[in-house]
């Protein structure tokens, strides 16, 4: 059992420490976090469909999908929330059973698959439930590995200070191939087969029929996920002791105001670190930048959940 304190910054109790750091005398990491429900337009709150898994041996950030029909409900969950917390429960209830991250996210897409299947035999997996992912999974000889889907993002600090990106979104990527290949500018093409295409484009089941497990990897049932190379995201054998951090996050929490050309999820963790290596101030502030440039009518939008989880690695590990 986690003892969870007011502060939210978690502490693996001695018991669990052994699939974290191995013998019971090594220095235990600390793990604070911040997770925020979204805000729509309006800037009325709305729940949160971000879930975070922190057990002795696995960590992890979920982000469910908004489900291109918003009226589908399980079990009292919408779509998103009922992916987000599928991920989460298994993770929880599998975390040692497993050799790596992208094991685990593998087996958990095909469970869900199965769970999908009972209502519907045949299931739309593009329209239906989704969740893009960040695990983290720790081994007893000192090493951890990383496996990630979609927008969800691990960084790490290493202990000379330096932040390095351990994995990548590949939806800005994968949104130019969609549109290069609808292309509705395509010189010579008709006014109606140009209308056809921009329809095309907004139509969010065209959109993820063609993204979802071709061109990046959700986490939604359908057992093509994780079979498409450079998709699902695996860094495994990284030394522990060669960080001083890891840093988990939705893309709710990409920095807004970053510098064109660097990474937004990079921008975050320099954020972090200059502020104290707090997570609750680096959400307070991107929920301000937020809220400032949508009440300046500067293109903002609504506050996407936001989830940002660091992991603080102790110098004698």
């Amino acid at each position: 059992m986690l003892q969870v304190e007011p502060t939210a910054r978690h502490l693996v109790p001695l018991p669990e420490a052994r699939g974290l750091l191995g013998p019971f005398h090594r220095p235990l990491p600390t793990f604070d976090f911040v997770c925020l429900g979204a805000r729509d337009k309006d800037w009325n709150p709305k729940p949160s469909e971000d879930r975070i898994v922190i057990t002795s041996q696995l960590v992890a950030v979920v982000d469910g999908a908004t489900s291109v029909d918003p009226t589908l409900t399980y079990h009292g969950l919408n779509a998103a929330q009922f992916a987000a917390e599928h991920l989460r429960r298994f993770c929880l209830k599998n975390a040692g059973r497993y050799a790596s991250a992208a094991d685990v996210l593998v087996e958990a897409n095909t469970a869900f698959g199965r769970i999908l299947r009972r209502a519907d035999p045949e299931p739309d997996f593009a329209a239906g439930p989704s969740a893009s992912a960040a695990l983290v999974m720790f081994h007893p000889n000192g090493q951890f590995d990383v496996a990630a889907c979609c927008d969800c993002i691990v960084c790490a600090r290493r202990a000379d200070g330096r932040w390095e990106q351990l994995t990548c979104d590949l939806l800005p990527q994968a949104r130019v191939t969609l549109k290069n290949a609808v292309n509705p500018d395509e010189p010579g093409i008709g006014d109606l087969a140009r209308a056809t295409r921009l329809r095309s484009l907004s139509d969010p089941r065209f959109r993820r029929a063609f993204l979802y497990n071709q061109h990046i990897a959700v986490m939604n049932g359908d057992p093509k996920f994780g079979t498409e190379p450079g998709l699902l995201q695996y860094r495994p054998k990284l030394p522990l002791d060669q960080y001083s951090m890891i840093v988990i996050m939705s893309d709710g929490a990409f920095y807004p105001n970053f510098v064109v050309g660097e990474s937004p999820a990079l921008a975050t963790c320099f954020r972090l670190e200059k502020l104290n290596f707090s997570p609750r101030r680096v959400a307070w502030e991107i929920f301000t930048l937020k809220e400032q440039a949508r009440s300046l009518d500067l293109g903002g939008k609504a506050f996407d959940d936001l989830t940002l989880l660091a992991i603080t690695i102790p110098e004698q590990i």
